[in-house]
């Protein structure tokens, strides 16, 4: 039902939403990503590091973007879904959940999407939308599409996100599912794959 409930979000956003506001379709979208992704059955490359984007040149101001990530965090696959959308590459880390390895020597932040762009760091994924945005010149949206794109932020951050993210952790069952596929996207050892799943399955019951 909440699968539903994000697919129906997600096309009423694209129906309204002129270029500037695909980042509030890829709010709800990346929370359906969330909430679905304990039922994919999809390959996903099996390495720290993976190159995405199909555009051969990147715009200037972003010939090197890297995204450190969980591959279920909707914040970080809003910022994904802007990037692609906009055609612009980028590489993936992706983050061991437990310990956090990756972001060691990199940034104090314990938290994704930690975003480096051209070498200066960015963590809200809000944020990150802006500055692409203003490094790509986007034109400016009018007010009442600017009222909208922000209302969609909000309603998604702080609420849609909150609702999905309850009902993904309903027992040690479905959070232990999530996990598993949280530590099945990235090259973690047998070790960090049995503790991250172990201690955030129990963890994130009591979210």
């Amino acid at each position: 039902a909440f699968v539903r409930v994000a697919q129906r979000a997600v096309q009423h956003a694209i129906r309204r939403t002129p270029v500037r506001m695909v980042a509030a379709a890829a709010a709800a979208a990346g929370t359906m990503t969330m909430v679905s992704a304990p039922m994919l059955a999809r390959s996903v490359p099996a390495s720290d590091v993976v190159s995405k984007g199909n555009q051969p040149k990147a715009p200037k101001g972003l010939e090197d973007v890297t995204i450190y990530q969980y591959q279920v965090c909707p914040f970080c696959t809003k910022v994904r879904m802007f990037l692609d959308y906009h055609n612009i590459p980028y590489k993936v880390v992706e983050v061991e959940p437990l310990m956090k390895k990756q972001l060691k020597g990199v940034t104090d932040s314990k938290k994704v999407p930690v975003v480096f762009v051209n070498g200066q760091e960015f963590r809200d994924s809000n944020q990150i939308i802006d500055h692409v945005s203003n490094l790509m010149e986007l034109p400016a949206l009018p007010p009442v599409h600017a009222a909208e794109e922000s209302t969609w932020r909000t309603w998604t951050d702080e609420r849609f996100v909150r609702v999905i993210t309850c009902n993904m952790y309903r027992n040690l069952s479905e959070s232990k599912q999530t996990f598993d596929y949280l530590t099945s996207v990235a090259k973690f050892s047998a070790m960090e794959r049995i503790l991250a799943t172990t201690a955030g399955s129990a963890a994130m019951l009591m979210v």
